[in-house]
């Protein structure tokens, strides 16, 4: 609940800088279902860093063996 309201104020917000062509957003959901931005991320947005640490996010597999990112993409 809340996805859809998190996803167009993410798109609304980046509109407001369009001299950045990624940024990395970190937004939460409220008991009410409101997105609520929480911090953004001009310089090395992502998680460049953690990979390079932990290895690739996306190779990973849930619970189930399915790639992560499939899982991700199901919603």
């Amino acid at each position: 609940p809340g996805f859809e309201a998190l996803m167009q104020s993410g798109s609304a917000a980046h509109e407001n800088y369009p001299g950045f062509g990624l940024i990395g957003w970190d937004f939460t959901i409220d008991e009410a279902g409101r997105a609520i931005c929480l911090e953004f991320n001009t310089i090395y947005p992502g998680p460049v860093g953690s990979q390079c640490a932990l290895g690739a996010i996306f190779a990973q597999k849930s619970v189930d063996g399915v790639p992560l990112f499939d899982e991700i993409m199901k919603g």
